[in-house]
């Protein structure tokens, strides 16, 4: 499946470039499948927003409020997928 960003929330299932322009980040959540899975989500100058390890009890990781960023680009996603609410675009 392909990531998915014209509602809210974006749903992400596939590493690449997701938005390019700036945006406000209002928070999301990543679920996997299977512990130890990593994710990291980086803006246009590489910069991390965020990167987590999945927790073995497979409870489903939240993303706070980041704010404005600048782009946004899954650079890493081993299982599972990530919800993104935005607040502005």
């Amino acid at each position: 499946m392909a990531n998915s960003i014209s509602g809210n929330p974006w749903y992400l299932d596939t590493t690449g470039v997701v938005f390019k322009q700036r945006f406000k980040f209002d928070g999301g959540t990543w679920n996997a499948a299977a512990a130890s899975a990593t994710m990291e989500l980086v803006d246009n100058t590489g910069r991390i927003v965020f990167n987590a390890v999945f927790p073995t009890d497979l409870t489903p990781v939240q993303l706070p409020k980041m704010g404005w960023i600048n782009g946004l680009t899954l650079l890493t996603l081993s299982s599972g997928n990530i919800s993104i609410f935005v607040a502005y675009k």
